[in-house]
């Protein structure tokens, strides 16, 4: 249409940072949690021209953001897979965030929202798709990294979490401890 928008090529390149979970700009997970605060139309009216200069205001938020994640991180109780390298936890906010930093350890994370019932599992093993894997056992879906299953039943969650780790243990060497 003849329209520049040149003025968002940075923009996208840093939201794309976190949204894909890149994650080496660390703008990219300030301007998640910007999202949060102003939420669509108010983070569309913000960064409509693209200005990435965060104001005193935005900076402090973010600030306390990072405070608060570090007082859930440094909460969590984390429960070790037994056969695998990975963990399960539980955490109401900041769910990717939590999984990301776990994979720094864990080579397969699931972390369950308490409210929603959701199981998020993410993966750090290029040999291992968890959304095929979760598709073909009928218990949720996803991508190569990312996936997820409900965990409403509390005994069918445990079973479907015992079921996983040992596919993972049988198909992946490289999963195992």
């Amino acid at each position: 249409f003849g329209i520049d928008l040149s003025s968002l090529t940075e923009f996208c390149k840093v939201v794309n940072d976190y949204d894909m979970w890149v994650n080496k700009d660390p703008r990219g997970w300030c301007m998640n949690e910007l999202y949060y605060k102003y939420w669509n139309d108010g983070f569309r009216n913000r960064f409509f021209h693209g200005d990435l200069n965060f104001s005193e205001d935005e900076k402090a938020f973010i600030i306390e953001r990072k405070k608060k994640f570090d007082e859930v991180f440094n909460a969590l109780e984390i429960y070790d897979l037994g056969s695998v390298n990975g963990c399960l936890t539980f955490a109401h906010e900041f769910i990717n965030d939590v999984c990301s930093k776990l994979l720094k350890k864990y080579k397969i994370v699931l972390c369950v929202s308490p409210k929603s019932k959701n199981c998020s599992i993410r993966v750090n093993n290029p040999d291992v798709h968890i959304g095929n894997i979760l598709k073909e056992f009928g218990f949720g879906g996803g991508h190569a990294q990312a996936g997820g299953m409900r965990g409403n039943d509390t005994q069918v969650f445990q079973q479907n979490v015992d079921f996983l780790e040992d596919v993972l243990y049988n198909r992946f060497k490289s999963m195992r401890k």
